[in-house]
């Protein structure tokens, strides 16, 4: 199962000034499209993991979303912010948290094929 062509990450979130902090700085550092959708509306949440993303970021708010996130975004791979954003001054562990959510989002490097062992550099077969 293929992702919807240009929606790379859904963000679900508990308090929305998160969720549009981490989406902004999403859009502006790897150009992505992201969908938000409020973790207590179950019809957003449904209608933005139906777009399957390869990145579901969420905010955990008291039930076990994890496991069903799982089972709706299988594909996905899924990042629980709530473990990394604190109260307060920015810690190392955030940084780290969000270059988790960066990786995950850039794309792979694919190493170029090595040259056949037949081909010299320079050499013009004729």
């Amino acid at each position: 199962m293929d992702h919807t062509p240009g929606v790379a990450a859904v963000i679900l979130y508990e308090h929305a000034l998160l969720g549009e902090g981490i989406a902004t700085r999403l859009r502006a550092e790897v150009g992505v499209n992201v969908v938000l959708a409020c973790m207590r509306d179950s019809g957003a949440v449904l209608t933005a993991l139906g777009l399957i993303p390869r990145v579901v970021v969420f905010e955990r708010c008291g039930q076990p979303a994890e496991l069903a996130l799982a089972e709706l975004a299988p594909q996905a791979e899924l990042i629980d912010i709530s473990t990394v954003v604190g109260r307060g001054p920015v810690s190392p562990n955030e940084v780290t948290g969000f270059e988790r959510i960066l990786r995950a989002l850039r794309p792979a490097r694919v190493p170029a094929p090595a040259p056949s062992p037949d081909v010299r550099e320079g050499a013009v077969s004729g």
